[in-house]
């Protein structure tokens, strides 16, 4: 595997700008970073490594092929959701 593909759930806000930053400076092999957010953030850019990302709307299927899925959201979504996201990531 050349690089790791990962999703950030709750990019738009502070915890997520701070994965970003992270995971910018950190020394993991990224192939493919998916930003998602709420359906009002979707389509805002956002920049990674240099490349400008747009912002998708967060869904479980979305998250579909990701290696990890870091969530920055409330206590109650990432209890909801983040329990089902392993369940369509390739493992």
């Amino acid at each position: 595997m050349s690089g790791l593909k990962i999703g950030v759930v709750g990019a738009t806000g502070m915890v997520g700008r701070q994965y970003l930053e992270i995971l910018e400076n950190s020394p993991l092999s990224v192939s493919e970073l998916r930003l998602y957010a709420s359906a009002r953030s979707v389509g805002s850019r956002m920049t990674f490594a240099g490349e400008s990302l747009a912002v998708q709307e967060f869904t479980v299927e979305a998250c579909r092929g990701l290696d990890i899925a870091l969530f920055s959201v409330s206590t109650e979504l990432a209890r909801e959701y983040a329990p089902h996201v392993p369940r369509t990531a390739r493992w």
